[in-house]
This record gives C-alpha cells, sequence and structure tokens, in this order.
C-alpha cells in the first residue's frame, strides 16, 4: 500500500525509507538546504494538540 501512495515500482525502493528516523530527516535538511542555494527559515518545531491528535486516533 506504502509503495503503491509512494509511486515506487519495487517494494526495495519503499523500504529505504522505512530506515530512516526524524533525526535523520533533520539532519539532512541543512545539506539539501545548502546544495539548492536555498537559506532556511528557523521555524519552530510542529507541536499538534490533543485534539488534533484525538482526531486523528478516531480516523
Amino acid at each position: 500500500m506504502i509503495r503503491d501512495y509512494l509511486g515506487h515500482t519495487s517494494v526495495a525502493t519503499t523500504g529505504r525509507y522505512v530506515t530512516i528516523n526524524l533525526q535523520m530527516k533533520r539532519d539532512a535538511m541543512p545539506a539539501f538546504w545548502k546544495k539548492a542555494g536555498i537559506k532556511p527559515t528557523n521555524a519552530k518545531p510542529w507541536k499538534p494538540n490533543a485534539d488534533l491528535l484525538a482526531f486523528l486516533q478516531s480516523l
């Protein structure tokens, strides 16, 4: 199902994303911004409120 949503033709491709955690993504962003010539904003991390989490769990 995830393979289909991501548009991958192979489950092996999807498997690469399974081992990536949030900290790894955060660490990769500065390198991407530098290579792309984009100046990052210093936005605060998003934190959902309790009502939103309850709604998402109800789905």
